[in-house]
């Protein structure tokens, strides 16, 4: 410290901007991620900005954002034909929840229909369905931590205490 003082470097320069704007990037391995589906993955290696000085709590909550939006999420896209065991209209139709079974009845995916075309004709009743829009939904610990932040902050405003 005595070095630092003399050479007239501040002690706190990690401190504020500096802090918050440059080092405030981290990289993030998902070591589970890299056994389940191999070493050359893009989604076992992330490098984000967290926002904040490195391992503090708001970093932490950053963290399992990441790792919660960079999962992968399911999509099913689907044939069959119209009217042998559901007919377009009368047993499904956009934005329902579906569900299909695959894999010898040993996985199950269900969410809304986002996208059915149809080939209907005299030759062919063909029905192509995509369930799941392929996004992620928003990670539950995001919504905790906002419900806790609305929590504070209105506990703030009842007892007048300043913001710290």
């Amino acid at each position: 410290m005595i070095v630092i003082g003399f050479v007239g470097v501040p002690s706190n320069i990690l401190d504020g901007f500096l802090n918050d704007a440059f080092l405030a990037f981290q990289q993030l391995d998902l070591f589970n991620r890299r056994v389940d589906v191999g070493v050359y993955h893009p989604a076992i290696t992330q490098f984000h900005a967290t926002g904040a000085p490195p391992y503090n709590i708001q970093a932490l909550f950053t963290f399992i954002k990441i790792i919660w939006e960079s999962r992968g999420w399911t999509s099913v896209v689907a044939t069959f034909r119209n009217g042998e065991i559901y007919t377009l209209g009368r047993d499904f139709f956009k934005g329902m929840l579906f569900s299909i079974v695959y894999m010898g009845r040993t996985r199950m995916v269900t969410d809304y229909l986002e996208l059915i075309m149809w080939r209907i004709n005299e030759n062919e009743r063909e029905i192509l369905v995509q369930i799941g829009d392929g996004q992620a939904d928003e990670p539950p610990l995001a919504k905790h931590e906002r419900l806790l932040t609305a929590g504070i902050e209105a506990l703030n405003v009842a007892t007048l205490a300043p913001n710290s």
